[in-house]
């Protein structure tokens, strides 16, 4: 999926903590038949979690991406193409 884009955002979490981080919007192209354009999706990583995958930012926008979730569906991995 190509990263068009993304937003910082922060909010306050259940337990009263800070959350910072970003959401991503991300575009890859429609595939099968009956199927013309592409799809989008809209993903959130915290900047803490961007930090353990020794990301920034900076680096997703604009490349291809492949997102990796594990078994409780939250993002394990993020694999720059």
């Amino acid at each position: 999926m190509l990263c068009i884009g993304y937003k910082k955002v922060s909010f306050k979490a259940q337990d009263g903590s800070d959350i910072l981080g970003y959401n991503i919007y991300l575009t890859e192209e429609l595939v099968g038949n009956n199927c013309i354009g592409q799809s989008c999706e809209k993903i959130f990583i915290s900047s803490n979690k961007l930090n353990k995958l020794g990301l920034d930012v900076n680096s997703i926008y604009g490349s291809t991406v492949r997102v990796l979730y594990n078994r409780y569906g939250k993002i394990e991995e993020l694999e720059l193409q």
